[in-house]
């Protein structure tokens, strides 16, 4: 069986989906490539394509995320201190291409998933 890593978090975007009452995501690009080059005195020498600069302004409820315990007391451990461990695991792949978009998948649905393809 082969290893892959899938990236299974949302981008982040100005139109994205956000839980209600939540600030909407910003992004704006602040500097553009050229502007920078001006800027720090490259574009002078020929080099007029830098980096740009983006000003981004998010909750931190927004897209994939976790939420960590100081969200409950103010003495409890913030995010920095969740291990990476926690963020990536084993997983496997389920084919529900079947069932139509909205319907839901049952517990006994994903049972008989896993037993299709022999996981235990």
């Amino acid at each position: 069986m082969s290893t892959r890593l899938i990236d299974l978090s949302m981008p982040v975007d100005n139109d994205m989906v956000t839980f209600p009452k939540i600030i909407q995501p910003r992004l704006e690009m602040y500097q553009d490539w050229k502007e920078y080059a001006e800027q720090i005195g490259a574009a002078e020498h020929g080099v007029d394509w830098l980096t740009a600069t983006y000003r981004v302004e998010l909750s931190d409820h927004v897209g994939t995320h976790m939420d960590s315990l100081r969200h409950l007391r103010d003495d409890a451990p913030g995010p920095e201190q969740i291990p990476l461990e926690y963020c990536y695991g084993d997983g496997v792949v389920l084919d529900f291409r079947h069932k139509e978009a909205g319907s839901g998948i049952t517990a006994d649905e994903v049972r008989e998933a896993l037993g299709n393809i022999s996981y235990t």
